[in-house]
């Protein structure tokens, strides 16, 4: 745990990374803390609050929750806080928002299509004089993405950079914010693939993803695809090999959904879960398929995929397998090779390497 200067919160990160990584908070949510004004707590919707820290210094605001790691990091926070944060004010994207709400607070995420969609699911549902508060790392922010939000306000008000930190205040008018949420593309496999705004390579096929599929091994009995996205591991395992039964997990709301769509729209039966890594999937599979990010938000980190590795390992049967895809710079190969008992690079080109994970070392897991 590290102290937020300004609150005097206790706080992590969730998952767990050293706090010379990362810290929960940054300098856009001190600019927020001192901007936003006070006493209305209430009437305040909170977005993209990575670690539940504007949660925590506004313990009445309503939190709309799209990740389980965001629900996770919120509660673990709050709790060794003491603050009380009750069921009600933690809100999902398909439930309705309060129509009590005055003012959204927003940390602007990476990608510019997925702040537009919680831009726009609020304009459909919320009054016209509510007050959005947008704050994010100015190196994080393209000039561009400022030119669309003062296109597409009804007022823009944009604050002095502070501690290389924006923040901007708007409204929005009557027309909505553009016409078509879904983007996709088909597979080679003739498989169509659609997701939400927010989902990892939604409008054409991830090339790493799609090298990864040029040399996917026969798989059999039960496969997990960890980090599914919009399900194009998933959903190509299961039209390859439909014996294999075929689980796709995502930390992310938006990839759940966009998954659980195609599969109906491909009529391909598999299992679809929200979790952290594996931590709700409940059998050992034989397989797990991993293309595992090496960002959280706009921080360049490989804990997320250690972790990704370290469940499989934990998870996997004792002679399962993981098949890893990963651009050639990082440091995978020794970080598998500490957890399992052999690790081959099956294939490589110019950006990546294919690693096969054989066997998990069990002794080293329960030291």
């Amino acid at each position: 745990m590290i102290i937020w200067p300004k609150t005097g919160l206790s706080l992590q990160c969730y998952p767990i990374v050293p706090s010379h990584v990362s810290q929960p908070w940054d300098a856009a949510d001190d600019y927020l803390i001192e901007s936003l004004p006070t006493g209305n707590d209430i009437t305040t919707l909170l977005i993209n609050d990575r670690h539940g820290v504007l949660a925590c210094h506004y313990p009445k605001a309503h939190s709309l929750i799209s990740q389980f790691c965001v629900k996770q990091a919120l509660l673990r926070n709050s709790s060794t806080n003491k603050i009380d944060i009750s069921d009600t004010q933690l809100l999902t994207e398909n439930q309705p928002l309060p129509n009590h709400i005055t003012d959204v607070v927003i940390k602007i995420p990476k990608s510019v299509d997925l702040l537009q969609h919680w831009l726009e699911l609020c304009r459909q549902q919320l009054p016209s004089e509510t007050r959005y508060w947008l704050a994010g790392m100015s190196k994080h922010i393209p000039t561009s993405w400022l030119k669309w939000l003062q296109q597409h306000s009804h007022s823009y008000q944009q604050y002095p950079i502070a501690r290389k930190a924006r923040l901007m205040v708007i409204t929005l008018g009557l027309q909505p914010l553009y016409k078509n949420q879904w983007f996709g593309y088909k597979t080679a496999d003739e498989i169509q693939l659609l997701a939400l705004p927010g989902v990892f390579s939604r409008n054409s096929m991830d090339i790493g993803s799609q090298f990864l599929l040029q040399h996917l091994p026969a798989l059999s009995g039960q496969v997990v695809d960890l980090g599914c996205g919009n399900g194009l591991l998933a959903l190509t395992c299961k039209k390859r090999y439909p014996a294999c039964e075929v689980y796709a997990t995502d930390d992310a709301w938006q990839a759940v959904e966009s998954c659980r769509y195609n599969a109906k729209q491909s009529q391909l039966d598999i299992n679809v879960l929200q979790g952290n890594g594996l931590s709700n999937i409940a059998i050992q599979p034989d397989w797990v398929l991993c293309n595992p990010p090496f960002h959280d938000g706009a921080k360049q980190l490989t804990d997320i995929a250690i972790m990704m590795f370290e469940q499989s390992a934990k998870k996997l049967k004792d002679d399962g397998r993981l098949l890893v895809i990963a651009n050639r710079h990082l440091p995978y190969f020794k970080a598998l090779s500490k957890r399992f008992q052999t690790v081959k690079t099956i294939a490589s080109n110019s950006k990546f390497h294919v690693y096969l994970a054989n066997t998990p070392k069990r002794q080293r897991l329960t030291d």
